[in-house]
């Protein structure tokens, strides 16, 4: 539904993306694979993170990457008194040596920006919602229940906010994927996304560490791809 909104121009330009995927309490597996940065790679960052960034640069249409600020934090998996709630996952005996929660701002060649906020373990209420700043409108997608609320001002009749919340129907949002899957494979769908925008995605990414590593933002020189439209 937001991308209908999205292609119809409802927004206008859209010029700024929250992108938040926050849990309360949600190590996967402490001491697991997951919590290990020889066989994961990173942490929270690389796991729902990747997720985040790369919904966001696609309802900018993949735009050029040119610099990135972040930083990533250890603020909960290695404490011994870790208080066990909504874990996905079971518990290994190994290491915690990976992020689990990271904060980022990323800008793009069109002065577009995204503001990203990212944790397996917070002390506040969990979202999964992405919050779209245009100059006609607005909107916030909240990505666990489907809710869409649309946030728009006039001045037809008097001055006014005009805020409509759309609820989709439930939907198997892993068939729904695997299925255009298949079909772009087999040519009867064209591909909603491209190895280059992963890549671009995984760029970012690696951003984001070095930049927490260095204390510093991070340059990238990119060009912009084809529209994810």
């Amino acid at each position: 539904m937001l991308l209908s909104y999205l292609w119809d121009d409802r927004f206008g330009d859209i010029y700024h993306i929250e992108a938040n995927y926050l849990r309360r309490r949600g190590i996967p597996g402490r001491g697991s694979w997951f919590t290990s940065e020889a066989l994961a790679g990173g942490g929270a960052l690389v796991d729902i993170g990747a997720h985040a960034i790369d919904l966001a640069l696609y309802l900018l249409e993949f735009p050029a990457v040119t610099d990135v600020s972040g930083v990533t934090r250890s603020v909960f998996g290695d404490r011994s008194e870790y208080t066990y709630l909504d874990m996905h996952g079971t518990e290994g005996d190994g290491a915690f040596d990976v992020d689990d929660s990271a904060s980022a701002f990323i800008r793009c060649g069109d002065d577009t920006t995204i503001a990203l906020d990212i944790a397996w373990a917070a002390n506040r209420p969990p979202t999964t919602d992405v919050v779209l700043h245009g100059t006609e409108a607005g909107a916030r997608l909240d990505l666990q229940t489907g809710e869409l609320t649309i946030f728009e001002t006039g001045a037809t009749g008097a001055p006014h906010f005009a805020d409509s919340t759309i609820t989709t129907r439930e939907n198997n949002a892993h068939r729904i994927e695997q299925r255009r899957f298949l079909d772009a494979i087999a040519g009867s769908e064209s591909p909603l996304a491209m190895p280059e925008q992963a890549l671009t995605t995984q760029r970012v990414l690696d951003a984001i560490y070095r930049s927490s590593a260095d204390g510093t933002g991070v340059a990238l020189e990119s060009k912009p791809l084809l529209s994810a439209h």
